[in-house]
């Protein structure tokens, strides 16, 4: 082979492994995107039947009829997410040619038994909890984006009508970390792990981080999407990283009901005790899970994918070491046209969040 058919091969490799990360790009995109665009939709035929049925009730407070539409924004917004979100993983995933996702809805192996489950679960709330006090640390910085969603995700939850309630809370608490799970660690994980399973833990962390849109969210997201593809990745399964997220959501579910029915007072007590308890708990287990499976081993870990080359094209183009992984991952259009629409989303809900405090 002469020196102009392996710069082919080179190139062609590269190709190929650049379509592999950005189709992880393009599922993000059409969740994030795609949820937009119907909840908008759905917001606003729920904004005209709103007016049509104060009308006939004789009512013309165009802005209250405005603001009641808060309460149904989350249940709205669960029924945009969980379509895009199951859409985005099937779709990509298939057209990515990366695999099959049944292969990710397998029992855990074996050896990841009982006890690594528990440690998992409390090893995600004691994370979520230390990254919410590092938050709290930067709230002169981030308190206006945590004052709007706050004020978006509690208005269905506390909803006077039964269906709306029940179903926001089965979307925050159940299914939106469910199809969540299908599409981060079930989809994107083994698109960005068909050169290095370590790179792909973290590159996968970062796409969550990017899709929960703010920069509230999306230091906690990252934080616990390096645990729930790490879980992921040791038990050759999603459904332990479903029982994390699950539990991770239903603990904020928890502490919405403290914040808004327990005194002020009182609640600061709890609080501090299930954060102390969490936190030493939680990390005490991330660190024992750690310790008894391991390291993560591009080799021993590698999740089953169909890789896009050769593999001996493959080890060819991997020189310089980050030739096939950063480097061809941060080039992807996808990458960044959801890294712009994520950074624009954050200074709206910013934005959002200062009208809040200072009305």
């Amino acid at each position: 082979m002469d020196s102009s058919d392996e710069i082919k091969i080179l190139k062609k490799v590269r190709s190929l492994v650049y379509g592999r990360y950005n189709w992880s790009g393009i599922a993000i995109a059409i969740q994030m995107f795609g949820a937009s665009l119907i909840a908008t939709v759905l917001q606003l035929v729920a904004l005209m039947l709103i007016f049509v049925t104060s009308m006939g009730n004789g009512s013309s407070d165009f802005i209250g009829m405005t603001a009641s539409l808060n309460e149904y924004n989350m249940f709205i917004s669960g029924i945009a997410y969980i379509t895009c979100n199951l859409t985005a993983a099937f779709l990509c995933m298939k057209l990515s040619k990366t695999g099959s996702l049944k292969q990710m809805f397998r029992k855990p192996e074996k050896s990841f038994g009982a006890l690594d489950i528990l440690l998992s679960v409390l090893a995600i709330l004691g994370l979520s909890t230390l990254d919410s006090l590092f938050m709290n640390g930067l709230s002169f910085i981030f308190g206006s984006s945590d004052e709007a969603l706050g004020a978006i995700m509690t208005g269905g939850v506390f909803s006077d009508k039964l269906w709306v309630q029940v179903g926001t809370l089965a979307y925050i608490a159940v299914l939106g970390p469910i199809t969540e799970e299908i599409l981060v660690r079930g989809a994107c994980l083994p698109m960005c792990s068909h050169i290095s399973t370590r790179f792909g833990i973290v590159a996968s962390a970062l796409l969550f981080g990017i899709m929960h849109g703010n920069i509230t969210q999306f230091f906690n997201a990252f934080v616990l999407g390096l645990a729930l593809a790490y879980v992921t990745v040791k038990s050759r399964s999603i459904i332990p990283a479903m029982l994390m997220h699950v539990a991770n959501n239903s603990l904020a579910v928890v502490q919405m009901f403290m914040t808004n029915y327990m005194s002020e007072e009182k609640y600061q007590i709890v609080d501090n005790i299930t954060t102390a308890v969490l936190v030493v708990l939680g990390i005490s287990s991330l660190v024992f899970l750690v310790i008894r499976k391991g390291k993560v081993d591009d080799r021993d870990d590698a999740i089953k994918v169909n890789i896009p080359a050769p593999a001996e094209y493959i080890e060819m183009a991997k020189t310089p070491s980050n030739n096939l992984t950063a480097k061809t991952f941060f080039s992807s259009w996808a990458f960044w046209v959801v890294t712009g629409y994520a950074v624009f989303n954050s200074i709206i809900v910013i934005i959002f969040g200062n009208a809040l405090m200072q009305g």
